[in-house]
């Protein structure tokens, strides 16, 4: 495994410088190409620079670059790391493609024949070309590069970010709606606990009026009872006077006889002595008593007839008084009952 391991990391390591050139390659055809045209045009406006170390001017372009990776007069870190290349194999690579070189080897040799010795400060063609070849050369590719580069990681940072927010705006309203349906779900069930509490509440309170009235119907029950027997005692000791044995219907006969003289005796006041007592105990006795007392002996006069006889011959007023305080005992009679 150790071996194994160790192969496979050689490759890959292999493999990724591999890449990595590739990836110069293809980044230093294109940005050679742009040095190309700014060294044709620049030599046109401002003249071309007599630089003895060039062995001709088609090592211009060769020049520039390598003057411009030595970091003499513009700093090219930003580009170098940009390339993820040495600066030596960035220049080989550069000078392959400049020049005819086939291998490392004659790329080094002719980077080795070029020097900045013949660069001439004093001279204001040198001074003027290199200052604006280089300088558009540096614009032209750190803006391609590391600056398109900086701007697509913000925008993907930017994007990053807007896609983050948006997942959480929509976690926040998802989180917004399950809070709202939790709320919902929480005031149903606290309104259902409450309708629940209060139907309880309204059970137990008919529950418990059912039980007061019906303690209350059979505490009426028992007053009732109670003033019924009450009453009946009243009429007991009012019908049965302490002393006497007589039936409550014979005391009453005999209180309405004695009222029944009494009213007798006044309405005849003028002659009270003449007033039949026999035909007044008649009247004021019981129905079956008194069709009793109407039904005749056989061979005899009853009383009654002979009272009756003497209303007809003799005593008119007694009779009428008579029938007089018979209605006035059954209508009392009546009234009591």
């Amino acid at each position: 495994m150790k071996e194994g391991t160790e192969i496979i990391t050689e490759w890959a390591h292999i493999n990724i410088q591999k890449l990595l050139r590739d990836r110069c390659h293809d980044i230093l055809v294109k940005a050679l190409n742009i040095l190309k045209g700014l060294t044709s045009f620049f030599t046109e406006v401002i003249g071309t620079p007599d630089f003895k170390s060039i062995p001709s001017n088609k090592y211009i372009p060769l020049f520039l670059l390598k003057f411009y990776f030595s970091n003499e007069y513009i700093e090219t870190k930003e580009i170098v790391d940009f390339l993820e290349m040495p600066v030596e194999s960035i220049l080989i690579i550069g000078t392959k493609l400049l020049t005819d070189a086939t291998t490392d080897e004659h790329a080094e040799l002719n980077l080795t024949s070029i020097n900045f010795d013949s660069i001439d400060p004093d001279n204001p063609v040198h001074e003027e070309f290199l200052c604006k070849t280089l300088t558009c050369f540096d614009e032209i590719l750190k803006n391609t590069t590391v600056n398109l580069w900086t701007l697509q990681k913000q925008d993907d940072k930017q994007t990053h970010a807007a896609q983050n927010l948006k997942l959480q705006m929509q976690s926040l309203q998802t989180i917004n709606a399950t809070s709202a349906t939790a709320f919902a779900i929480d005031k149903a069930t606290e309104h259902e606990a409450l309708a629940n509490s209060q139907q309880l509440s309204s059970i137990l309170r008919i529950s418990n009026l059912e039980k007061i009235a019906k303690k209350q119907e059979q505490k009426t029950n028992e007053l009732r009872k109670e003033l019924k027997t009450k009453r009946t005692q009243k009429n007991l000791k009012e019908s049965h006077p302490i002393g006497s044995v007589a039936s409550p219907e014979i005391s009453t006969l005999n209180k309405n006889k004695t009222k029944a003289k009494q009213r007798v005796i006044d309405l005849s006041s003028d002659d009270p002595d003449e007033a039949p007592i026999q035909n007044i105990d008649l009247a004021i006795s019981p129905p079956h008593l008194r069709r009793a007392a109407k039904k005749p002996q056989r061979g005899k006069y009853t009383q009654s007839q002979d009272k009756k006889k003497q209303c007809n011959g003799k005593q008119p007023n007694q009779e009428l008084t008579i029938r007089h305080t018979q209605f006035h005992t059954t209508s009392n009679r009546h009234k009591r009952a």
